[in-house]
């Protein structure tokens, strides 16, 4: 089997990654970093998946992202509520889906915004929206107008650093009543 992309929640104690060996057992699992109970499986990745990736565990460690390619080969984002354990294996639930490649999903430190990276406007770049697991992702707003190779938030929430061109580059998110987005143009 093919073990890939392990993250860390913000817990320090959680560890999700993905399982790929084509067989029954593929799907995403959790696990304690120090090891004391073994991996558990959470959900299963559709007998149709070319390449799930876990992309951010959310700060309260009860749910993670996934970017995951399908027959069509465009990503599309996906939440997955980890289940308690002995219960049913969770669903991937659709959060950012469409005609475009949408990749790369991260939540803010608060777990309040989602920055996820997409081709929508011809060339991979940035955009965020409000989040919340319980409800949906909110209107995206276009943060980049450079490209995109790698982005993350910072720790305080404050930025998104990204790298274009090879170069590193910071978004500054504003929070008042509204959030806004300093695109980098």
């Amino acid at each position: 089997a093919d073990v890939f992309t392990p993250v860390i929640a913000k817990d320090g104690h959680t560890v999700v990654f993905g399982r790929r060996g084509r067989n029954e057992q593929d799907g995403f699992y959790v696990t304690d970093f120090d090891g004391t109970a073994p991996p558990r499986r959470v959900t299963a990745t559709p007998p149709d998946d070319i390449q799930s990736t876990v992309n951010a565990i959310l700060p309260d460690a009860s749910s993670f992202i996934v970017s995951r390619r399908g027959p069509d080969a465009r990503g599309d984002l996906y939440l997955v509520t980890i289940p308690a354990p002995g219960a049913p294996l969770a669903e991937l639930k659709p959060i950012v889906t469409g005609p475009a490649d949408e990749t790369d999903g991260k939540v803010s430190p608060d777990g309040r915004f989602l920055a996820y990276v997409s081709d929508e406007s011809g060339q991979r770049e940035i955009y965020v929206a409000s989040f919340g697991p319980g409800s949906a992702v909110g209107h995206p707003v276009r943060a980049t107008r450079t490209g995109v190779e790698y982005m993350t938030w910072s720790p305080d929430g404050r930025s998104i650093r990204y790298r274009s061109g090879g170069r590193a580059m910071d978004i500054a998110v504003t929070r008042r009543q509204e959030w806004r987005v300093e695109p980098n143009i």
